[in-house]
């Protein structure tokens, strides 16, 4: 239990676990431990749902960044 692990998988069924168990240095887990926070929420969720939201939230960023650097060009035009 407890330590530093990968996990890997092949994209094949049945699904496969391998973990490989790391040791990092000391200074290393200190530090993970001073930054690191785990908050348990007990609701389960889909892997693939938290992607989806995951991209959503990207592109609409995107769209927000793009739409604001138009606007921005705009502004410049508009007073030359």
């Amino acid at each position: 239990m407890g330590g530093v692990k990968v996990g890997r998988s092949k994209a094949s069924l049945p699904l496969q676990v391998e973990v490989e168990c790391l040791r990092p240095p000391e200074d290393f887990l200190v530090s993970l431990e001073q930054h690191l926070l785990l908050v348990y929420t007990g609701k389960t969720r889909l892997a693939r749902n938290l992607l989806q939201v995951c991209f959503h939230h990207r592109s609409v960023l995107s769209l927000l960044i793009r739409h604001e650097r138009f606007r921005s060009v705009t502004r410049k035009q508009d007073c030359s």
